[in-house]
């Protein structure tokens, strides 16, 4: 699964972006009127929760949202025959809006936006709901199913910037902590950690604790096992040691046994021929 994780500057002279996510004008360049940018990859589909954040560092970015690939600024809330591809932003007047053929919606009183502050925008791809963040603070949802019922194509994440002579924000497509905390990653996978998901996580970490003490329990006997049957094979080569020890011996008793009845034959002969010599000395004295 592809995720944006850069915005798409070709084509964009008087910008550049570095490999933090910083994005700015291009040494010498200025900036007539506003511009925006898309990101490199669409929110895939099969993405269930997307999310960026978007440091406003010098005052530059005026708006943040989703948009359709060939969407244009001025569409919003200004529905354009000659633009119709949708775009759903949240402006740094304050307000929520949306734009899409043949339909437009805006929704004022929301907390305006300026330098030095950090906006966040996040998408459920399958709820079909769009919300924003403020320096950490989730402002609600700001549109939900009924305004995406025209959406055509992907939507990829923009930003909205503004100033002739500075544009410096800097975005953070999940590679770095969010300052909204509620929303970690998972690997590819994004997680807005809600009360109810606090919940599940807790029963699901008391889980693999419970798993991990199981295992652990196994590991012990199995080391146990483990260790008795190597105290049984050392026990074995000390009883084969000792049996070959004893065969020797009992070789040697065998020895000593044959050497025992040499002597016993020998003795035999010794006295038989100690019996002659006697009768041949009683002999030669007659």
């Amino acid at each position: 699964m592809t995720l944006p994780s850069a915005w798409n500057v070709e084509g964009y002279e008087s910008l550049r972006m570095d490999s933090d996510g910083l994005l700015q004008l291009s040494e010498g360049c200025e900036l007539k009127g506003s511009t925006h940018v898309i990101s490199n990859h669409p929110v895939p589909s099969e993405c269930e929760l997307f999310y960026f954040e978007v440091n406003d560092i010098d005052g530059s970015l005026y708006v943040i949202g989703f948009c359709e690939a060939a969407a244009s600024l001025y569409s919003l809330n200004n529905v354009s025959e000659k633009n119709p591809h949708g775009i759903w932003g949240y402006l740094s007047k304050g307000t929520f809006e949306y734009c899409f053929k043949p339909r437009a919606g805006y929704f004022p009183s929301h907390p305006t936006f300026s330098a030095g502050d950090t906006i966040g925008c996040g998408i459920n791809v399958y709820d079909r709901t769009v919300f924003f963040t403020k320096n950490g603070d989730h402002l609600g949802i700001a549109f939900s199913d009924d305004a995406f019922s025209y959406k055509k194509g992907m939507l990829y994440p923009f930003i909205g910037l503004s100033g002739s002579k500075s544009i410096s924000t800097k975005v953070n497509f999940g590679s770095n902590k969010f300052t909204y905390t509620a929303m970690i990653i998972d690997g590819d996978r994004f997680v807005e950690v809600t009360f109810k998901q606090i919940k599940f996580l807790e029963e699901k970490l008391t889980k693999l604790q419970q798993e991990n003490q199981n295992k652990e329990e196994e590991w012990k006997k199995a080391s146990k096992k483990s260790y008795a049957q190597k105290e049984l094979i050392q026990a074995n080569k000390k009883i084969e040691k000792l049996e070959n020890e004893l065969a020797n011996c009992n070789k040697i008793k065998t020895e000593l046994k044959e050497k025992e009845k040499e002597i016993i034959n020998y003795q035999q002969k010794l006295k038989s021929a100690e019996k002659k010599l006697e009768q041949i000395s009683n002999i030669l004295k007659k």
